[in-house]
């Protein structure tokens, strides 16, 4: 818990000062924690699939973040669109270059296989005196069937390929920056709200993450009480129904203080359906990442904040809830 304290005190203060100061910070910020956060998702890659290209998933996030801050927030889908489709084209292109070059290599690895077998002689026939047989292979010899020839060319990167499941690897590179870039865009329209002063976009951009803070903390604390029916085993055997309804009464209460604290020109009923939909998001993206870690076996997407795990971790309840407060700000007819 001290270690905790120790790791999480620091880094909520920085989030909590960049939101504050508004750009550059806040879009600087945004665009660490989600390079990082995409390519620890990349890590979590299931089983026979091969290692993703984390640079192109990089990237991608990039420009999706960049178009949410500088578009208008009316021409943030526009902009966050015409991303995703240059991003569909490029991991598209990647994926047919690294497929077919992964093909070649296993059609000239069973031709090696195949070389070898007509090598061997049958019993009872022995080999021809033919000294390209009988003499020992050098290093400066290379042939085109051995490590130092043209295969070892065609063998993939040691962190990109498709593994044993093209396809499936396929999409998780498409996951990566959608689950990543696009939710977190969200929050940089979220501060452009209607506002001279951008006063309130940064309150509604600090009411989402007190209100995932609050969910955390009260599903945490009930869970440990009174937890004793489990919400999914088979995914994240320590949460319980009890945990969850914990969490989603703290996010309520905590939507109601914040509103009395903050001035978010909306009724405090409609403060506190907005918190419950951001717990209802934040427990769902905790479960999201919890089941792509338990397919790729990992206790946690990183080691980056000790005692917390890594920058997913952290992030994976904030990623759903920032979406589920934008839209319902637009369904109370909020100007955005």
């Amino acid at each position: 818990m001290c270690l905790r304290l120790i790791t999480g005190v620091p880094a909520a203060a920085v989030v909590v000062g960049a939101i504050w100061l508004g750009d550059p910070w806040l879009t600087l910020l945004a665009l660490l924690g989600g390079g990082l956060a995409v390519r620890e998702f990349y890590r979590l890659t299931p089983p026979r699939v091969g290692r993703m290209p984390a640079a192109l998933g990089v990237t991608a996030v990039a420009a999706l973040l960049l178009a949410a801050a500088v578009a208008d927030n009316s021409d943030f889908h526009i902009a966050a669109g015409l991303v995703l489709a240059a991003w569909v084209f490029a991991a598209l292109l990647w994926f047919i270059a690294c497929y077919k070059r992964e093909s070649l290599a296993r059609d000239d690895s069973s031709a090696e296989e195949e070389l070898k077998s007509n090598r061997e002689p049958e019993e009872g026939f022995p080999m021809d005196d033919d000294s390209r047989f009988n003499e020992p292979r050098t290093d400066e010899e290379p042939d085109e069937f051995q490590p130092g020839g043209y295969l070892a060319e065609l063998e993939p990167a040691e962190d990109a390929g498709w593994g044993e499941r093209p396809w499936f690897a396929f999409l998780f590179l498409l996951l990566g920056p959608v689950y990543v870039g696009f939710l977190l865009g969200h929050g940089l329209v979220i501060v452009d709200l209607a506002g001279d002063d951008g006063y309130l976009g940064r309150a509604w951009l600090l009411f989402t993450l007190l209100v995932v803070f609050a969910c955390d903390t009260g599903a945490f604390a009930v869970g440990r009480l009174a937890g004793r029916h489990r919400m999914s085993p088979g995914i994240s055997p320590n949460k319980t129904w009890e945990g969850a309804a914990g969490g989603f009464a703290a996010s309520i209460g905590a939507a109601m203080v914040v509103g009395v604290a903050f001035d978010l020109t909306v009724p405090l009923w409609q403060q506190a359906l907005i918190g419950a939909a951001a717990s209802l998001a934040a427990q769902s993206g905790d479960l999201f990442e919890s089941a792509l870690k338990r397919a790729a076996r990992a206790k946690d997407s990183g080691s980056i904040m000790p005692g917390h795990g890594g920058i997913l971790d952290r992030m994976d309840s904030i990623l759903f809830a920032l979406p589920a407060v934008y839209y319902m700000l637009l369904a109370a007819g909020l100007r955005i």
